[in-house]
């Protein structure tokens, strides 16, 4: 995770619209869900039925997702993929979630 609290403006100013966003493999097409609105047992339900879990927060976009192979966590900052963790259980990616979305919280 980058924890540097860059001041908005020099980010502007440094052209970071005109960067490409990264490569990830965050599934499109999904239905997404703000995981702050809700309960705990609301997002691991809609983890649970294919949803993604999506966090725009100042310091950086969380994501996290359940398909075949488990569960998957990702945190874009300043358009990088910074934090890119799997899971075997929906309780530890949930867990990384909301600690990642309180870490970026601006």
């Amino acid at each position: 995770m980058d924890t540097r609290r860059l001041d908005s403006m020099a980010i502007l100013n440094g052209g970071i619209l005109n960067r490409p966003g990264p490569r990830t493999d965050i599934p499109e097409g999904r239905l997404p869900v703000d995981a702050r609105e809700g309960t705990r047992e609301d997002a691991r339900c809609a983890l649970d039925s294919g949803r993604l879990l999506d966090v725009p927060e100042y310091y950086g976009c969380v994501h996290a997702w359940k398909d075949d192979a488990g569960y998957h966590g990702r945190l874009l900052q300043y358009r990088k993929l910074t934090e890119a963790p799997d899971f075997a259980t929906a309780e530890e990616c949930l867990t990384w979630f909301y600690d990642t979305v309180d870490n970026v919280t601006g």
